[in-house]
């Protein structure tokens, strides 16, 4: 009767350290992983993904009636500044005029998740005061743009054509 007892003590025992690793575990069947970090880390422009570099087209500026390759914002790699350089036309916020806009960034900031890039982002000084700033987000295929000046904002909201 006692080995008996034992026993049915030691399977509830055993049951009950069953459930809770269960209970450690998600309806999938894994088990809990902790949050994804997300890190953000500075990158060089020399660093710079090379996939990244092409043309990209804002269907907005093409819309308002500019047409070719001149008015693509095209990303590339200046061998003899060691900067990111972006030319292209932007729009004015609010307006269908188109401005041309020719920069470099030395620096970029990319942020990860769990590992994976989710988004570049530059900044730069420009003439006058003015700002730009960049952003390529990861999941969309996006390039994004802003000038920000005392005269104005222009922007930029692209996809890769090349």
């Amino acid at each position: 009767m006692k080995l008996l007892k034992k026993i049915t003590i030691l399977l509830c025992f055993l049951s009950l350290l069953a459930f809770i690793n269960r209970s450690a575990e998600d309806k999938t069947g894994v088990k809990n992983n902790p949050p994804e970090t997300i890190e953000t880390i500075e990158i060089e422009s020399k660093d710079f993904p090379t996939d990244l570099f092409g043309q990209y087209r804002d269907e907005k500026v093409a819309s308002a009636g500019y047409s070719g390759a001149n008015f693509n914002t095209k990303v590339s790699y200046d061998e003899t500044t060691k900067k990111t350089k972006i030319e292209g036309t932007w729009l004015e916020d609010g307006a269908a005029s188109g401005q041309g806009q020719n920069f470099s960034i030395e620096k970029w900031k990319q942020t990860k998740k769990g590992g994976n890039p989710i988004k570049l982002e530059g900044e730069s000084s420009g003439s006058g005061g003015g700002k730009y700033t960049i952003i390529y987000d990861y999941a969309s295929g996006t390039l994004s743009g802003t000038y920000t000046h005392t005269d104005g904002t222009w922007s930029f909201n692209g996809k890769k054509i090349s």
